[in-house]
């Protein structure tokens, strides 16, 4: 729980508290709605079209750039790599700078439009971060940057930075949430393989040490994945491909130390890194590859054809009038994770271990339903 900090009402719409408590779970937070909100103040509201002031200064000197651009480059066209233009840059006329005096006008008129759209919810208490009350209230006589757009009203910016974080997708919300450790782990990814420092992380309580190669999404750009070769710390064993969701790595630790290993990833462990990837995708590093062999149905084969997302690449296939069979050599997760819900359509023929498994499971549920009346 936060023991400091300063209350504050916010209200929010059912969508956004829904999506706000989902993440808390899903991203692991250990802080309370207070210190989860503050900690995406912290990371977001920079960016955020709830910042109306600072979007719409944003989008002019976004503008003001490409004016600027273009007039460089009509005069320098040999210069393709734009090495003098900040030398260069002159002032706009007054003709542009009158232009985009009105673009941006408009602009911030729609983010009032939209700020005046957002539905009104429950309203709550919530206890944030000394750090971020004190940017919602400067002292020494600073005028907080949004209180025009907002009427003074502190609560009223709050909800709406949250309803924008809500309104993104979950691979941007993680980003947001975890946007520092992904800072840090750039810095380490922009160096050349040569030089790269080895990561000591935490995960389902294990220790490994990683050699990163790079921080990649998943096939359907759900989630953000460390992704390298690596080993249970403390072991002798050879690096394997492996990847590590970054919401759900419990502490992470860059080893600066030249002494303790190098993060350098050979030629051949990139080699059978980047074979993994085009395999087994993103998610599905991590585990022992087996040969499953699973028995389709007509539906099931159909489904299989149509469904992408996390689908494991069949070594072989055999069709047939009743339906197919497919043989893998990828993990039990994957086969676990894309086979599940196709039910009756798929028959998992071996593993016999991940065969019964999926029996039981079906068991259970076929309980439940017939234990209701």
């Amino acid at each position: 729980m936060d023991k400091t900090g300063q209350r504050l009402r916010l209200n929010l719409s059912s969508h956004a508290r829904s999506t706000i408590e989902a993440d808390m779970s899903s991203f692991g937070a250990k802080e309370s709605m207070g210190g989860f909100v503050s900690r995406i103040f912290e990371s977001f509201a920079s960016e955020s079209r709830a910042s109306i002031e600072a979007a719409s200064r944003s989008y002019g000197e976004s503008l003001e750039r490409e004016v600027q651009l273009s007039r460089y480059r009509k005069a320098y066209p040999l210069d393709k790599t734009l090495e003098f233009f900040e030398s260069k840059k002159v002032d706009l006329t007054d003709d542009e700078a009158g232009v985009i005096r009105s673009l941006v006008s408009s602009y911030s008129s729609k983010l009032h439009d939209w700020l005046n759209s957002l539905e009104k919810g429950e309203s709550s208490l919530v206890r944030i971060r000394d750090s971020v009350y004190a940017q919602l209230y400067p002292t020494d006589g600073e005028r907080w940057e949004e209180e025009e757009h907002y009427g003074g009203s502190r609560s009223a910016y709050l909800k709406a930075l949250m309803e924008d974080y809500a309104s993104k997708t979950c691979y941007e919300r993680e980003g947001i949430v975890f946007g520092d450790l992904l800072e840090e782990l750039a810095v380490v990814i922009d160096e050349p393989i040569k030089d790269r420092h080895l990561v000591t992380l935490v995960r389902n309580g294990r220790k490994f040490d990683v050699k990163p190669y790079a921080v990649m999404p998943d096939a359907g750009w759900n989630y953000h994945y460390l992704v390298g070769v690596g080993r249970i710390s403390g072991s002798k064993s050879s690096y394997k491909p492996m990847s590590f969701r970054i919401s759900r790595i419990e502490n992470i630790r860059i080893r600066t130390a030249s002494y303790y290993a190098s993060g350098k990833v050979t030629k051949a462990e990139l080699g059978e890194l980047k074979a993994a990837l085009r395999k087994r995708g993103t998610q599905y590093l991590v585990g022992d590859e087996e040969a499953s062999v699973i028995r389709l149905s007509r539906k099931g084969a159909k489904r299989f054809d149509q469904i992408l997302h996390g689908r494991p690449q069949p070594v072989r296939r055999l069709d047939d009038e009743s339906g197919s069979t497919l043989e893998f050599d990828c993990t039990e997760m994957q086969i676990r994770n894309y086979f599940f819900e196709f039910g009756a359509d798929a028959l998992i023929v071996k593993p016999a271990g991940l065969r019964v498994e999926f029996k039981e499971a079906y068991q259970t549920a076929l309980d439940s339903y017939g234990a209701v009346e």
